[in-house]
């Protein structure tokens, strides 16, 4: 592999991991700004085409957990001139308190189909598919740091 297909790996994981922060740092800005103008985000709770409704989606993820952790665990890429195709395998984990005011944390093991588009010298994300190959929920036993950084 040359020098120049190992910084555009690592530019495409920089990518998906500046994604993983936005989401657990509620940052619909940074978030949208992994994306293309048109970027499409596909996910279990729907749809999002352009950045205006990407922006959305980490206040919906604000909404829904107190906290979340997303960690990047691979990105494998093809490289294809100013476009890639990659799949990245992330654990994401949402904390929140169920109706009885337990700990609780729902983890899932993902699977992101990713087509990349290199905008200037930055790869973007022009579509992002989320699957989702297993999930669970337990108990959360410790204490979790909110995106103020206190701690509950």
């Amino acid at each position: 592999m040359s020098t120049a297909d190992l910084l555009t790996h690592l530019a495409l994981r920089h990518t998906a991991e500046a994604y993983a922060v936005a989401v657990d740092r509620h940052d619909a800005d940074m978030f949208a700004a992994q994306f293309t103008e048109d970027g499409v985000l596909i996910a279990p709770r729907g749809r999002f085409e352009g950045q205006g409704e990407l922006r959305k989606v980490p206040p919906m993820m604000a909404e829904l957990y107190e906290a979340t952790f997303h960690g990047v665990l691979s990105v494998f890429a093809e490289i294809d001139g100013k476009t890639a195709k990659a799949e990245t395998r992330c654990i994401a984990r949402h904390f929140y308190h169920d109706s009885a005011g337990q700990h609780r944390c729902y983890e899932m093991m993902i699977r992101y189909q990713d087509d990349f588009a290199l905008r200037g010298e930055r790869w973007l994300f022009a579509r992002r598919a989320l699957l989702v190959d297993f999930a669970h929920t337990f108990q959360a036993d410790g204490r979790w740091k909110s995106d103020t950084g206190s701690t509950e």
